[in-house]
């Protein structure tokens, strides 16, 4: 069995298909957790799912075009950096794969990112 399609606290989950993609997502009352059918993602609960989202919608504005916040020159560089920052090997460097305290120190670390010098002329 595939270990993405188990639910930690209740077992295994269903894959349904989306526009997406497959995900897997737990029938139990009231659990939220819920997981892609990709490389990148791990099970994770409503909470862990809400801040993997404010990650991404800090992170990757780092190293998208069109951003005034943009660090990385392009997206293996912000992930690279993401490496070093949560000390994690590469395959495990994606926000879908991050626990709540992971997700918490990356908000801390971009919160506290301050302007570049061409952002503050």
């Amino acid at each position: 069995m595939n270990p993405k399609s188990i639910c930690p606290e209740h077992g295994p989950m269903p894959r349904t298909e989306t526009k997406y993609g497959g995900r897997y997502g737990c029938n139990a009352p009231h659990c939220t957790v819920v997981c892609w059918d990709s490389e990148t993602s791990l099970p994770g609960n409503q909470e862990v799912r809400d801040l993997r989202h404010a990650c991404h919608k800090a992170f990757d504005p780092l190293w998208t075009k069109g951003h005034d916040w943009k660090r990385f020159k392009n997206r293996k560089e912000a992930y690279r950096w993401l490496c070093n920052l949560l000390q994690v090997e590469p395959a495990k460097a994606h926000i879908g794969m991050l626990n709540a305290t992971q997700c918490r120190t990356l908000l801390s670390v971009i919160g506290s990112l301050t302007p570049s010098p061409k952002e503050t002329v």
